[in-house]
Formats: structure tokens, C-alpha cells, sequence
């Protein structure tokens, strides 16, 4: 009997030790990622195969893709540095039009093609060269309502902006959708990353790029 009970105390502290020596490295492993994320180049790193960034061509439009919203219903930095280097091709007229594409988002009840119109016109946009399409909540529906957009206004090519991570799914999409592209990727410095806390979201949005990217190939969307 009393065999039975140290054996059976000593079976639940090597598991209550088990846990602790999974807990801590589990612990040790978080650390050594946000050291990696904060302090080191690895953003960048990971960030590079998923880059297509092309010479910008003259187009009918400049299509600014939604990248989800804040909270408060604001943009978040992806979407701000999209729609400031739209706005710069747009002055510098490579295209006399802003479509912005984005949905609702369900968590604000706002929708990010209103707010990324929004934005642009607080930079200086005017306001009658800004257009909206409200109904996509992925990438692969912003390609296929704004080929609907460009057939019904007669526009046959478009200059494509998003934010780096997402620019080589995002061009194969509108290309697999038998659109015009120029792709061309926001610069990131437009709106830096400085804290750590903006590091570790990018992160965040790279990782999950990396695995929307499998999906669409998976699904034949590129």
C-alpha cells in the first residue's frame, strides 16, 4: 500500500516536472522570437520571397488594397503607407483615378475602402478621383469586383498597391483574374515600424502571409 502511494507521488512529479521543463521552453522560445523580431533584420528577411515590386507604368487606375482596420475603425499603418504611396502615384499621374477595394470589417462595422478614401482625401486628394468598392473581404475578391469595376467604366489596365508581404500573392491573383497589372509595393518607411510592438504585428502578417500564400496556391486562386 504505501509502495503504491510514493509510487504514484513520484509518477505525478515527474509529469508536474514535464510540464514545468515544456512551460519553460516554450518560455525561452517566445523570448528568443521577439528578441529576433525587435532587434534583428528578420522581418526584412522573411519578408523578401514574397515581394514583387515592378516598375510603375502609366494606367487607367491605381487599385489600393484594404489591409483590415484598427479597432477605433481607423487604418492601420499597412493601410496607411498603401494609400499614401497610391496618392503619390496618383499626383505624380500615372492614372487620373483611386479605386480603393476593401470590405466590411465586421469587429468595427466600418468599411476599409471608406476609410482608405477617407485618408487619401485628408492628404490632399480630390475628392472625385477617388472610388470605392465595398464588397471584398479578401484578396482574391478584390481582384474579381474590381475586374467587374474596370469592365464597366471601360478601364483596361491598373497599377496595382499593396504593402510589401502581400504584393506577390496580390499580383498573381489579378493576373490569374486576366487583369492589367503593374504591381508595385508601398515603401514600408512611408510609415515606419519603430516600436516593438509594430515589429511583432508585421510579424504577425508575414507569418500569416506565408500561409494564405499555400492556401491560394492550393485553392488555384494563383
Amino acid at each position: 500500500m504505501i509502495w503504491q502511494r510514493l509510487k504514484s507521488f513520484a509518477q505525478k512529479n515527474r509529469k508536474k516536472a514535464k510540464v514545468r521543463r515544456i512551460l519553460a521552453a516554450m518560455g525561452i522560445t517566445v523570448m528568443i522570437v521577439v528578441f529576433l523580431v525587435t532587434l534583428t533584420p528578420l522581418n526584412d528577411w522573411l519578408t523578401f520571397p514574397l515581394i514583387t515590386s515592378e516598375t510603375p507604368q502609366n494606367a487607367d487606375i491605381i487599385i489600393v488594397l484594404g489591409s483590415g482596420l484598427a479597432r477605433d475603425g481607423s487604418l492601420n499603418k499597412n493601410g496607411k503607407e498603401r494609400v499614401i504611396q497610391a496618392s503619390w502615384f496618383l499626383q505624380s499621374g500615372f492614372a487620373h483615378t483611386l479605386l480603393m477595394s476593401g470590405g466590411l470589417v465586421k469587429k468595427t462595422l466600418f468599411y476599409e475602402s471608406e476609410q482608405m478614401a477617407n485618408y487619401a482625401v485628408e492628404l490632399g486628394m480630390p475628392f472625385e478621383s477617388v472610388t470605392i468598392e465595398k464588397m471584398s473581404t479578401s484578396t482574391e475578391e478584390n481582384a474579381r469586383y474590381a475586374k467587374i469595376i474596370m469592365q464597366e467604366n471601360g478601364w483596361q489596365s491598373a497599377l496595382l498597391v499593396t504593402s510589401r508581404f502581400h504584393s506577390r500573392r496580390a499580383c498573381g491573383v489579378f493576373r490569374k483574374h486576366t487583369i492589367a497589372v503593374s504591381c508595385v509595393a508601398a515603401d514600408p518607411s512611408l510609415v515606419p515600424r519603430i516600436s516593438p510592438v509594430d515589429r511583432l504585428n508585421e510579424f504577425r502578417s508575414i507569418i500569416r502571409e506565408y500561409g494564405a500564400t499555400v492556401y491560394y496556391w492550393i485553392q488555384g486562386y494563383i
